[in-house]
């Protein structure tokens, strides 16, 4: 298991455009994906689970990758919500 916490910089880091880009690239991996963050926890590879999680500007998201190929979902992920997601 290997993760990273982040701190959310948009002002809005989980709205659906970029909740999708997020979980189709967790999807390319066979390892499990899981969001804790806001006091929720979530699959990192279902929409929904992730938009449940309401993140704002300011809260910590932890990502936890779990299995096979994990170092590099989560260096993938982290790079993602590091540039993209939050972004204004």
């Amino acid at each position: 298991m290997v993760h990273k916490t982040l701190v959310v910089k948009g002002a809005r880091c989980l709205h659906a455009k970029k909740g999708v880009k997020f979980v189709t690239i967790a999807e390319k991996f066979p390892c499990s994906v899981t969001i804790i963050g806001n006091g929720r926890t979530c699959d990192g590879k279902s929409l929904i689970s992730l938009m449940n999680a309401i993140l704002s500007f300011g809260e910590e998201m932890e990502i936890i990758c779990d299995g096979e190929q994990e170092q590099e979902a989560l260096d993938k992920l982290c790079e993602f919500v590091e540039t993209e997601m939050m972004e204004k």
